[in-house]
């Protein structure tokens, strides 16, 4: 079934903004790029272009979010002009267009015994959770594995194939020249509201923690 959204409940979500144009009898089914829209869309201008008139005609989209430093034509759309048009989409692609996360340990998922899971945090399908802690909203998706000694924060997004707390590339030679491991000892934090991609490797300290300090977004596949 089709989601239909009142473009007046969307303005409710935003803060600050200008109106240029009608809000009646417009409805918004989806989110698009400008140049990929169609007359169901909402869709967000980027400020500045030399050619944004040019785009502005073209777009199928009767609803444009824009800078409000941006010279507006006259035309038949309606324009939501504000100071940040990217974060304001960003904020209503979230609220109206993205599906609500889950909630609970995925019935494949395998959890440490001692490990503590708050009640409103996700863990996907196959993921390992070792003796750590998982903070509340936190969600980690699939095929992720967490070892022991892991402390991860509140609010914080762990992507698929993604593992945490394994030991790190630490070695010294030995007599025989040989190279001997050097023990990884320490413990991985995670602070709040941190994002990190898929298949990336964050390893334990070797006698202190690995911090993964409060915000920070680490892309895929970084070790």
């Amino acid at each position: 079934m089709t989601k239909i959204i009142r473009l007046q409940d969307i303005l409710d979500v935003i803060q600050e903004y200008k109106i240029i144009g009608s809000t009646d009898n417009i409805s918004i089914q989806n989110a698009k790029k400008i140049d990929e829209a169609d007359e169901n869309s909402i869709v967000w201008l980027k400020p500045g272009k030399s050619n944004h008139i040019d785009i502005i005609n073209k777009t199928a989209a009767k609803a444009i979010i824009c800078s409000i430093n941006d010279a507006i034509p006259n035309s038949s759309k309606t324009f939501i002009c504000v100071e940040n048009p990217k974060l304001v989409f960003s904020r209503i692609v979230k609220f109206f267009f993205l599906n609500r996360k889950e909630i609970g340990v995925h019935s494949s998922a395998i959890i440490h015994k001692d490990a503590v899971i708050a009640n409103d945090a996700y863990i996907g399908p196959f993921s390992y959770i070792g003796k750590s802690v998982i903070g509340s909203g936190s969600v980690i998706y699939g095929n992720c594995y967490i070892y022991d000694n892991v402390t991860i924060g509140n609010n914080v997004t762990i992507h698929a194939g993604t593992v945490i707390g394994s030991d790190g590339f630490g070695y010294t030679r030995n007599e025989l020249n040989e190279f001997e491991q050097f023990p990884h000892i320490g413990g991985v934090i995670i602070e709040d509201n941190v994002e990190i991609g898929s298949n990336t490797s964050i390893d334990r300290g070797t006698l202190g923690n690995t911090i993964i300090k409060k915000g920070a977004k680490i892309d895929n596949q970084v070790h």
